[in-house]
């Protein structure tokens, strides 16, 4: 009987000893094994045909801003009747709102909601293009634009919230008492949330100087504060985590990536030169395109850069008459760090991805990969995910409206311009793991 017992014990530590070695080898090859290149489904979720109106979804320099299951179009122009008023046409002032995914509950795809106060008596947002928005607290934020004329529209640094809720728009003034305290009217700037912030970075000003400045506005107060005189003045900027990111180009052959703490103490810039070249992975630069930021779980975060305007051709360059980049890349960002909150459960608390990195810091041979780039796969959808068009992909374009879809996994286009110069009405979800 002791026989017995000893032979069970032997062959009981033989099994936890090869599961243990299983397990680490497990452990290891999770650790070793590269978070990149990611791979991307493209399905296309809508196509509106370009009837030439202000209404038209087939337009260019909108915003597309996703809330909850749903995004929300608002402004930019279309293709103009006149050919005299030199291809532009303002859009109207309605919000278009496209169904993203089902809720489960019984909804329309697509609705048009009218610019309507938020009280009798009140103000709307006036018809405007080259305009930022961004999701705030269950809201739309616009600010900045051009009108039918070309002209910057002059709104004293207001803030404007559409409530999904309510359908309806109300203005947030600044309270700042000197002009020279606020940014002042400007188009094409980048508009971010950040706690009960938001946040302003760059933009053309009423000289047509481009501005590097990042400002911050206080909802609870109305106030605007300069934060930071920027590296840099690019119209490619991200925010996440806290955390400002701006891409930017100076020579053929590299670009830099440019970042800014708003959480930490002491504020000030870091900077990043990457290369760009046929040597060694990295995307070329470009204007007009997406920059945003996703993730794919467990804690690891990546800014994802994708199609947008060429910028000027140099001698280096041999992609001669290529206008627009169709192309998708990832950049690796610091993974997040432990988070408890309320209703957190211990797989959401716990981030691996940073557990990962740290460990990948201190063996030899092996990089936790935080600031490179890779070339996104795209992946061939499932059949029943095809459209009725049989396009696989949105192709070149750029001045096209995205965001980042609720989970952080997936990005929302709408329209945009594509490489003939034509406006386009197609929406498109991208879907990165």
């Amino acid at each position: 009987m002791a026989e017995v017992a000893a032979g069970a014990g032997i062959a009981l530590a033989a099994e936890q000893a090869v599961s243990t070695t299983a397990y680490a080898g497990a452990v290891g090859y999770a650790i070793g094994k590269s978070t990149m290149p990611l791979k991307a489904t493209y399905t296309m979720i809508a196509h509106a045909a370009d009837d030439s109106s202000r209404h038209s979804l087939a337009r260019r320099n909108h915003t597309l801003t996703v809330i909850g299951n749903k995004a929300y179009i608002f402004g930019g122009d279309v293709q103009s009747k006149d050919s005299l008023n030199n291809d532009w046409q303002i859009t109207s002032n309605d919000m278009h709102v496209v169904t993203l995914s089902s809720s489960g509950e019984p909804e329309s795809d697509y609705h048009m909601i009218p610019a309507l106060p938020s009280q009798e008596g009140g103000k709307v947002p006036k018809a405007r293009t080259l305009h930022s928005a961004c999701a705030f607290d269950g809201c739309v934020a616009i600010y900045g634009g051009m009108d039918e004329s070309k002209q910057i529209i002059e709104e004293d640094a207001s803030i404007w919230l559409f409530d999904p809720e309510k359908k309806s728009w109300s203005e947030l003034p600044a309270n700042n008492s000197e002009s020279d305290s606020k940014p002042g009217s400007r188009f094409r700037a980048n508009l971010f949330a950040h706690s009960n912030r938001l946040i302003l970075y760059g933009g053309m000003d009423t000289m047509m100087t481009q501005s590097s400045e990042v400002w911050q506005f206080d909802i609870d107060t109305g106030v605007w504060q300069k934060i930071s005189e920027a590296p840099a003045s690019e119209s490619s900027a991200a925010f996440t985590n806290g955390v400002l990111y701006l891409i930017s180009s100076s020579d053929p052959m590299s670009s830099q990536l440019h970042h800014l703490n708003l959480i930490c103490k002491d504020v000030s810039w870091k900077s990043i030169t990457f290369p760009t070249n046929p040597m060694a992975p990295g995307p070329r630069p470009r204007e007009h395109g997406g920059l945003l930021p996703i993730t794919t779980g467990y804690g690891r975060n990546f800014l994802v850069y994708f199609l947008g305007a060429r910028e000027k051709p140099s001698s280096h360059d041999k992609s001669e008459g290529v206008t627009q980049w169709s192309d998708m890349w990832t950049l690796q960002i610091p993974s997040s760090n432990l988070s408890v909150e309320r209703k957190t459960t211990l797989s959401e608390a716990i981030k691996p991805a940073k557990i990962k990195d740290a460990i990948r810091s201190m063996l030899p041979g092996t990089e936790s990969g935080v600031y490179t780039w890779a070339e996104v796969e795209v992946q061939i959808p499932k059949p029943d995910e095809l459209n009725a068009e049989g396009k696989l992909h949105p192709g070149p374009r750029s001045f096209f409206g995205c965001d980042v879809m609720d989970g952080g996994r997936s990005v929302a286009i709408w329209g945009g311009e594509d490489a003939k110069g034509e406006r386009v009405g197609d929406g498109w979800i991208v879907r990165l793991e």
